[in-house]
């Protein structure tokens, strides 16, 4: 009996512990308090906020400034980056001239900001021609950084 007490106990405390940092049982995502905690800190105005896991990270998806951001975390709170949706309005014109130029066969399909611990900031636009993507890379003043 006391072996069947014991392996209930330690379900339930497994199942509150999942329950904690997995679902909030309506179907989002929780991360860590740890990993919260540093998103507050570095986004305090952030508003409609939904976390999603992805492996041992965590990415954050909110509203702030008026603008769609995302974050991503490690579980241990270290961030890893941020992107930005901006409107093709707020990228340099200088880029946007580039782009035009080098890739006008192209359509942009989405502009946006990345910012990094490991590649730095910088605008990225996403063109499109026959199905195929690409990211032309710009930095904060338009000067073309590279394609992927």
């Amino acid at each position: 009996m006391r072996k069947l007490v014991s392996f209930l106990v330690l379900l339930t405390m497994g199942y509150v512990t999942y329950g904690q940092q997995g679902s909030r049982g309506d179907g989002s995502q929780v991360a860590p308090q740890l990993v919260e905690q540093k998103f507050q800190s570095e986004f305090p105005k952030a508003t409609q906020v939904s976390w999603e896991r992805k492996d041992n990270r965590y990415l954050a998806r909110f509203i702030m400034n008026g603008y769609q951001m995302y974050a991503l975390y490690t579980s241990a709170g270290l961030w890893l980056f941020t992107d930005i949706k901006v409107p093709i309005e707020k990228v340099p014109a200088k880029a946007k001239q580039h782009c035009s130029t080098n890739f006008g066969d192209f359509s942009i399909v989405r502009s946006g900001f990345h910012d990094s611990m490991n590649s730095g900031s910088y605008y990225v636009l996403t063109i499109k021609k026959n199905g195929v993507m690409k990211k032309a890379k710009y930095d904060e003043n338009g000067n073309f950084l590279g394609l992927n």
